[in-house]
């Protein structure tokens, strides 16, 4: 069961907020030490010295490639836990110049260079690196300040090294750790069918395409061959899908699309047929 979090490429750590911050809450305390293996429901939440959580909300939990678990939360508060020592420690003051403020943490994904990358509301977006131990601010590397005060709610990074952002209001981005600058991508919609709805939920498949979970019933591709974002939403057959959010987006082995929804909804799109079919009956 640690492999879920402790693999990078494994489909619980490749889902974004809000499906994390629905399930990781109590995973982050089931699955640490092996904690299914002994059958024992173990509280974390006191290993962090002088409590500095508090009463936050957990919105976000990762296991970086070195094993640790960072932890995304409310109020501006940004931290990680040791399995090793049992040690929650607090990362929130390594933001330079207060930059964070009481901002919700709704995103954290380490990068194939162990920094860590987390995603923000009121159009925040920053870089944590553990080597030097300060908690970057990324948000006005947006050109024209396109981000606004949308939050970030989906981090993801593609095999190219670029980071894939998703956000409220329509947004979607990419930004780039060689040239620091956050793109938009938000107009590569075809016809403007995103509108203002928020994307909840990023994933790459093997063949480099992204795939994007949206509120209101809406399902995507963006190409980055192309620079189009595809409307796959009307792939459902029957409009079984109706008006729900499409919390997580995940690729099969065999190249398939799966989609956890709302109201106990669940579905597979297959690319081959171009067919969006519901699995939850």
């Amino acid at each position: 069961m640690n492999n879920i979090f402790s693999n990078k490429n494994s489909a619980l750590n490749k889902m974004s907020f809000p499906m994390k911050h629905i399930i990781l809450g109590v995973l982050f305390l089931l699955l640490i030490n092996g904690v299914f293996a002994t059958d024992v429901w173990t509280d974390l939440s006191t290993t962090d010295p002088a409590d500095w959580v508090s009463t936050s909300q957990i919105n976000s939990v990762f296991t970086a490639s070195d094993g640790n678990v960072y932890t995304g939360l409310a109020n501006g508060k940004l931290g990680v836990y040791s399995p090793a020592t049992n040690v929650w420690t607090d990362l929130s003051a390594t933001d330079i110049g207060n930059w964070v403020g009481t901002s919700y943490v709704y995103s954290v994904f380490e990068s194939s260079d162990g920094n860590i990358y987390t995603g923000l509301n009121g159009g925040k977006f920053g870089v944590y690196s553990p080597i030097t131990n300060v908690w970057a601010d990324l948000s006005a590397t947006d050109i024209g300040n396109w981000v606004g005060t949308s939050y970030v709610y989906s981090v993801f990074e593609s095999s190219d090294g670029n980071i894939y952002t998703g956000l409220t209001d329509g947004k979607f981005g990419v930004y780039s750790p060689i040239t620091n600058v956050w793109a938009d991508l938000s107009a590569t919609d075809v016809g403007n069918w995103v509108g203002f709805n928020t994307c909840n939920s990023i994933f790459e498949s093997t063949d480099s395409n992204i795939y994007i979970g949206l509120t209101y019933g809406k399902f995507s591709v963006y190409s980055p061959a192309t620079n189009v974002w595809t409307d796959l939403s009307a792939t459902d057959i029957g409009n079984w899908v109706g008006t729900s959010s499409v919390i997580s987006v995940f690729e099969s082995s065999d190249g398939n699309i799966y989609t956890g929804l709302n109201g106990g909804k669940f579905g597979v799109y297959s690319p081959a047929t171009n067919v969006w079919t519901n699995l939850s009956d």
